[in-house]
């Protein structure tokens, strides 16, 4: 959680913790890549994860990347989707699940 006080807060968590820790272990993420991808979909910037991680900016940064060659992406905007559909595809469901299809909206 951001602890400055003009912190923007963070998004509403996609998963439960157990439907998070069930598609994490069959994406076969690291924990810290698991993490990553965790503030990543809160929608913390990519110059705030190492701070909150206590890690160093490059360290950071190769598990980032090691996470964007495991789910197959390019970018960090791939996160939340490709977890999303990962989700679906093993029937783990996620929070967004009651959201309108975008022909709905």
């Amino acid at each position: 959680m951001p602890t400055d006080d003009n912190a923007q807060p963070p998004l509403q968590e996609l998963f439960t913790p157990r439907q998070w820790a069930l598609l994490t272990k069959k994406l076969r993420l690291s924990p810290r890549q698991a993490e990553i991808a965790r503030l990543i979909c809160l929608g913390f910037p990519n110059n705030r994860i190492p701070s909150l991680l206590q890690l160093h900016d490059s360290t950071v940064r190769i598990h980032r990347r090691a996470l964007y060659r495991k789910l197959g992406i390019r970018d960090r905007v791939g996160v939340p989707v490709t977890l999303i559909l990962a989700a679906k595809r093993r029937k783990l469901g996620h929070k967004a699940d009651h959201l309108p299809r975008l022909g709905e909206l």
